[in-house]
């Protein structure tokens, strides 16, 4: 980020947007710890799908804690990685479509994902609170 630029909004992935994955890896992860505690499985089948379950779990965790979106003055930017941080942006003047997509669990969780398309690329504000009002901000600086 250039002196010059001021950062205006900084948002992140809601928590919110991973409830499906959240069931799907608490029900493997209590399939698994079920198999060792009952000793239906063997133990290495057991403990195979008990990592499973917990990498389920742990990695939209992680991802999600570890993105952020920024808006500037001059462009929005993506920052985000687990082991190694990478940042793009998109210019704001070289915007040409933004568009907000949702399913239907995302409706109901009230997040959405914010599309944004310019000259040089597009990214994805994914699972965000409000997408509406991170594209009128984004409109005002434009």
């Amino acid at each position: 980020m250039s002196p010059a630029e001021l950062k205006v909004l900084v948002v992140s992935p809601s928590i919110k947007n991973w409830p499906v994955a959240l069931g799907i890896a608490l029900l493997v992860t209590v399939t698994g710890l079920l198999g060792l505690v009952l000793l239906i499985l063997n133990l290495q089948e057991a403990t195979l799908i008990l990592a499973v379950g917990m990498g389920i779990l742990v990695g939209p965790a992680l991802q999600t804690a570890n993105t952020e979106y920024w808006v500037t003055n001059a462009r929005v930017v993506e920052r985000g990685g687990i082991f190694a941080k990478t940042e793009t942006g998109l210019v704001l003047s070289e915007i040409k479509k933004m568009k907000i997509t949702r399913n239907k669990l995302q409706k109901a969780l009230g997040v959405g994902n914010l599309e944004i398309a310019a000259a040089a690329g597009s990214m994805t504000l994914a699972g965000v609170e409000d997408p509406e009002a991170i594209r009128d901000k984004i409109l005002t600086l434009k």
